[in-house]
């Protein structure tokens, strides 16, 4: 009996859509990649002009993250057109610039 009620709170504590175990990491997840994101999309806006602070070295530098992960922040944000690359000169398109724009207002306004 105390095995069963054991297994139930072990399978409940992993699944529970809210607060389990699986929808908590997959929550953390897609908030390191939104905020992310977000960084990089403010550091190319803040520095918008100068070549020096808009390379793909740069922003792994100052992003401190592993070369894979940035990436993948920047495929991920290109994809969605949201900034191009050019000569390993990354620019923000128009749409990036006004979801950067709205996401400042929603952060800080």
């Amino acid at each position: 009996m105390a095995v069963m009620t054991g297994i139930t709170f072990f399978v409940v504590f992993l699944i529970v859509p809210e607060r389990g175990l699986i929808s908590s990491l997959r929550r953390r997840r897609m908030q390191k990649l939104s905020f992310t994101e977000k960084t990089v999309l403010f550091h190319l806006s803040h520095h918008e002009g100068e070549l020096d602070e808009a390379g793909v070295s740069t922003l792994r530098h100052h992003l401190h993250r592993e070369e894979a992960f940035t990436d993948r922040i920047l495929r991920r944000l290109m994809r969605s057109r949201l900034m191009e690359s050019k000569d390993g000169i990354i620019r923000l398109t128009r749409i990036g610039r006004e979801k950067c724009r709205k996401d400042y207002e929603e952060m800080f306004g």
